[in-house]
């Protein structure tokens, strides 16, 4: 069982925690101190204690570092160590003090002020560069993120301008093993590829980030993420893929046209279509901004790529927050062809000595000695990584092959219609919700906040009853069936708790998880994507106050595949 983790532990015996930066689905975040190596800052990421016994999320938690130790750039965050401590996996990374590129993006929202195209290549240019290494690696194989979004990079501001950093690899593909199988979704979906969107694991390569890419970038320069409401860039390219230049023009007509045709690109149905790597997007942009005259007074000067200033915003990296959980590694996906990003010709450092200088022997001889001195170092090295390779491979292959632990037994899980407290209140929670009346003040339920459907989202009693009352009068349904619910008995404190189930007003006792079965009818579905109902385990946890039982949070179990039935319905984005 593993232990809490709190402040001022030392992991491993060396890496002393600090502060928590942040949770998402899979695990948690800390600043921790280094304190056999200067004391320097690093990010330690642990494996939430829920997913432990989940062999395909231990392996996949451990693929990510085996991925980013494959790939060293200065745009991507560097791996530093991974191991176990007293039952928990751990990863750590360089610690990046910046601030989100979404954070970025709102700023400029909250200003209504588009930021500079030049400012927004700049920035890309920095994020593409750091892909396009991701995409070159050969052995064995393109490192596909799958999960780029603003919420991944990260802008640190320097003297010399801002720095990019990409940022959580965990549902990464490296070498065409992605561990999921056909028909599940991973990822966001708004930055998702067509491909990804509807659970194509064998179409999925680097061209899947090109299409994420292309959507960061349009979102860079527009401020918005999707052309309207409700329909995401994978489902425009799918529906209305011949007009999507058009559209990228009138959401941003102050953006030159060569930068659109780029972005148009990258936004293709068909990943074919598509720049195959990021080193071509890259490539192709440079080339664009050159010709692209700005607007302004000097029109006849090209885009700059060079540094953009940056405000310091003290934001460290919160992990994703939406991403699926994974399947058991188990993909036939054919490995995505090879490609090899065209990585810009290096700059000619040798200095003239003139053509008078003579000839100086020492010089000669100190240059053997240097160029000697290197290669000893290079075999070093060569040494070094294939063994750190060799364990890491190691360290995989034995988490794949292990066979699945047994499930634990819960003796404390019981009927939760027959519990005296809770089922009668689940009882009227049911009848409200899937007969929802004007004017129903489902505070008798809920808590006053409520984390709904997703970490980030917290709603009231007042909000959830206009929800289901809009969605019943527009068509929708909710069908709860109570007879096999179960309820079990957490600690308040653990670390699968919500928040917002810790700050109830007047709670005590256990936390009550409650598992239902739902069956639900969105009225606000996408209608393009065939999916008329989902199915799946609702989760409801609750707290006992003195004027009865709360509820306090209240999503689909991402730990038993929510979207089963529909696995590219974009109401399933909202349900984690």
């Amino acid at each position: 069982m593993a232990e809490p983790i709190t402040q001022g532990a030392c992991v491993d015996g060396r890496y002393v925690l600090q502060r928590p930066l942040g949770e998402g689905t899979f695990g948690g975040v800390w600043r921790a101190r280094d304190s056999r190596l200067s004391d320097r800052l690093v990010a330690v990421k642990f494996l939430k204690p829920e997913f432990l016994e989940h062999p395909g999320t231990v392996a996949r938690f451990e693929a990510e570092g085996e991925a980013l130790a494959r790939v060293s750039h200065a745009n991507i965050v560097a791996v530093i160590d991974r191991g176990s401590w007293e039952g928990q996996r751990f990863l750590v990374t360089e610690f990046v003090d910046g601030q989100p590129l979404s954070g970025w993006i709102d700023q400029h929202r909250a200003r209504s002020e588009s930021p500079a195209v030049s400012d927004c290549l700049a920035i890309f240019d920095q994020i593409a560069a750091g892909m396009e290494a991701a995409h070159a690696v050969r052995a064995p194989g393109a490192l596909v993120h799958r999960d780029l979004k603003p919420d991944n990079i990260l802008i640190r501001s320097t003297l010399e301008g801002a720095v990019v950093k990409i940022v959580d690899f965990g549902i990464a593909q490296l070498g065409g093993r992605s561990g999921t199988r056909s028909g599940v979704m991973m990822g966001t979906p708004l930055y998702m590829a067509p491909e990804q969107a509807m659970g194509n694991t064998a179409a999925i390569g680097p061209w899947t980030d090109v299409f994420a890419l292309g959507v960061i970038l349009a979102e860079m320069l527009t401020l918005q993420a999707q052309v309207e409401e409700g329909e995401p860039w994978w489902g425009t390219a799918l529906h209305r893929g011949g007009s999507v230049r058009a559209l990228l023009g009138a959401l941003g007509p102050e953006v030159p046209a060569e930068v659109w045709d780029v972005v148009s690109t990258c936004l293709k149905a068909q990943g074919a279509e598509r720049f195959q790597h990021a080193g071509a997007l890259r490539v192709a942009l440079r080339e664009a901004a050159a010709t692209a005259p700005s607007q302004g007074p000097s029109s006849a000067q090209p885009y700059s790529l060079g540094a953009v200033a940056v405000a310091p915003v003290n934001v460290s990296w919160t992990p994703s927050r939406d991403s699926t959980l994974p399947s058991d590694p188990s993909d036939g996906a054919a490995p995505p062809p090879s490609t090899s990003a065209q990585a810009p010709a290096p700059r000619d450092s040798s200095q003239s000595l003139g053509d008078d200088a003579a000839p100086v022997p020492w010089l000669k001889l100190l240059l053997g000695v240097t160029l000697a001195a290197a290669g000893v170092a290079a075999i070093l090295v060569t040494v070094v990584v294939r063994a750190d390779h060799r364990r890491a491979q190691a360290i995989l292959q034995a988490a794949q092959a292990a066979p699945p632990p047994r499930a634990p037994e819960a003796p404390s899980e019981r009927a939760a219609l027959a519990h005296p407290t809770l089922g009668p209140a689940l009882t009227g929670w049911k009848r409200a919700l899937e007969s929802p009346r004007p004017g129903d003040d489902l505070s008798r339920f809920y808590a006053p906040r409520v984390r709904w459907h997703s970490s980030d989202r917290v709603g009231t009693p007042a909000e959830i009853a206009r929800f289901a009352l809009e969605n019943a009068a527009a068509g929708g349904s909710l069908r709860v069936d109570l007879s096999r619910a179960t309820v079990t008995d957490e600690d308040p404190a653990a670390a699968s708790v919500a928040p917002t189930c810790r700050a109830v007003p007047g709670a005590f006792g256990p936390v009550w998880k409650v598992r239902a079965q739902v069956e639900e009818r969105r009225a606000d579905r996408i209608e393009s994507i065939p999916c008329q109902t989902l199915r799946g385990v609702y989760l409801l946890r609750a707290r006992q106050t003195p004027a009865g039982p709360r509820i306090c949070h209240e999503t689909w179990s991402v730990e038993e595949g929510i979207c089963a039935s529909c696995p590219t319905a974009a109401v399933c984005s909202r349900r984690r």
